[in-house]
């Protein structure tokens, strides 16, 4: 189920820049005053661009097809979302889901995701091999006497990554600490960079609660 939410929220990210692509082609500036409504999609955003007459009636038609579309798409993840919800309290999930989400910045849906993806934390014998796994560890380059550190691998769990890295970005809106570490870190390097070092610590954190689960069990 949440392979199949993935699949609608990148089906869904595709028609809402397809929507912006033919606003830009035609000149349709967004108001200023919808700037924020429209990074979120929210229902007034949406009502302008229903709204929206351009100089084609085929323009016009593409942009109502794909804004109906684009609403389709939206109440089916918000269906799943609602399963995912109620799942949470089965008794099946509960214990994980409460402990998950104890993590600053895990969420029930990254919970589920981390839950099927990973399976078990006992595949890993240390953080590096889980962050191997996710995709969080720098390439390396060896040449002569000289090693260089590069960005992250290409090697990885494309989903479990994006969510860690989505869940580094709510993590440091609500853990000062992290926030903190966060700032320091982009005074070092790049925010995309500095970024992944709180994702990683998010994934140290999970792994932890994910152990004690087990201790649980056992």
């Amino acid at each position: 189920m949440v392979r199949y939410r993935k699949t609608i929220v990148k089906e869904l990210g595709r028609h809402k820049n397809k929507i912006k692509s033919i606003l830009k082609f035609y000149g349709k500036e967004i108001p200023k005053e919808l700037d924020t409504a429209s990074k979120y999609w929210s229902l007034n955003f949406i009502k302008w661009v229903k709204q929206i007459q351009t100089s084609t009636k085929e323009g016009s038609l593409v942009i109502q097809e794909t804004i109906d579309t684009v609403e389709y798409l939206r109440k089916k993840q918000l269906r799943i979302n609602k399963e995912l919800r109620n799942l949470s309290k089965d008794p099946r999930y509960s214990k994980e889901i409460q402990l998950l989400t104890s993590v600053p910045g895990i969420g029930i849906i990254i919970s589920f995701i981390f839950l099927s993806e990973l399976e078990t934390i006992k595949r890993f014998k240390s953080l590096d091999k889980l962050s191997s796994y996710v995709g969080l560890i720098p390439s390396t380059n060896s040449s002569g006497e000289k090693d260089k550190t590069g960005n992250i691998t290409r090697r990885s769990n494309k989903i479990l990554r994006a969510s860690l890295i989505e869940a580094a970005w709510v993590a440091i809106r609500q853990d000062t600490a992290l926030l903190l570490e966060y700032a320091e870190l982009k005074e070092k390097m790049r925010p995309n960079e500095a970024i992944i070092r709180i994702a990683k610590k998010v994934l140290n954190n999970f792994g932890i609660q994910h152990r004690r689960l087990l201790i649980l069990y056992c």
